[in-house]
């Protein structure tokens, strides 16, 4: 298949494609689908922020364990704050503080 050969040999591309896929999946509400995609990212791309950021979304509509979504949150903004994304990583701790207020009734 010429499409993954390429995809190989550019391990950006592979990565925003696994995300892009996962994304898909998300709007189709194949949540359980897309977390396994963003796991595969993940596990491929250990620093890639916005892999973890899709684990987290799919797996709070899969109603996961909540340690294992703010485990995720907490991934993301470390990476971007290691990619000096700032204004990102603080915008994923909002997130954390809402999920814990909305999703586990932590104040």
């Amino acid at each position: 298949n010429r499409n993954m050969n390429s995809e190989s040999s550019n391990p950006n591309e592979a990565k925003f494609a696994m995300v892009r896929q996962g994304k898909k999946l998300m709007w189709e509400k194949k949540y359980q689908q897309a977390s396994a995609v963003f796991t595969q990212a993940v596990d491929s791309y250990p620093d890639y922020a916005e892999a973890y950021v899709g684990r987290a979304y799919s797996n709070s509509v899969l109603d996961v364990k909540g340690d294992a979504v703010i485990a995720d949150f907490r991934n993301a903004e470390e990476a971007y704050r290691r990619r000096g994304q700032p204004d990102r990583a603080n915008n994923i701790a909002k997130l954390i503080k809402q999920y814990q207020r909305e999703k586990l009734g932590i104040q």
